[in-house]
């Protein structure tokens, strides 16, 4: 029996896909030079960085699905290029690039595959999260895949919490 396949891709799997295959392409690379760099998180341990996000940028596309859903749907994205500003002198920092894939729509739970963030003149974190985007606050922990200049290397993680006036990020680089 000869069985042919469709494949149809969307906006929403192609940015996926190249989202995903770069934030591996930085592990990759931070991991093949851990040795040869110095440690992120320095001699005393690990590294904390506090931020806060305020929205500037967002954009809600909704593909819609094959079963006719309407209004926010599975598949549906949330694509934002925003500034970050540190938490303790509300100074402008850096800026958080992000696609958040919707994957339940009734929970507001999104998939974020390979979050970066860029730190003016330190170099980017790339982190990937599930997490609420409902303004609950409720606590999301994502891994961090990599970096570039002083977080080569980096491994750790970033809790970060959807909140009224944007989002908090404390990252925490262990190596």
């Amino acid at each position: 029996m000869n069985s042919t396949r469709t494949i149809h891709a969307t906006r929403a799997s192609i940015v996926l896909v190249c989202t995903a295959t770069v934030a591996l392409a930085l592990a990759a690379c931070g991991g093949a030079s851990q040795s040869a760099s110095p440690s992120a998180s320095g001699a005393n341990g690990p590294l904390t960085i506090h931020l806060r996000l305020k929205p500037t940028s967002d954009t809600y596309v909704s593909v819609g699905s094959l079963s006719g859903c309407t209004g926010s749907c599975q598949g549906d994205y949330l694509v934002g290029n925003d500034p970050l500003f540190d938490a303790t002198t509300n100074k402008q920092v850096g800026t958080l690039v992000y696609v958040e894939f919707l994957v339940d729509p009734g929970d507001r739970l999104f998939h974020s595959p390979g979050n970066t963030i860029t730190l003016t003149g330190r170099g980017q974190i790339v982190f990937s999260e599930t997490l609420h985007d409902d303004q609950s606050g409720r606590a999301a922990t994502g891994a961090i895949l990599g970096g570039t200049d002083e977080f080569l290397g980096a491994t750790g993680f970033v809790i970060s919490r959807s909140t009224p006036v944007g989002g908090d990020f404390v990252i925490t680089i262990t190596n």
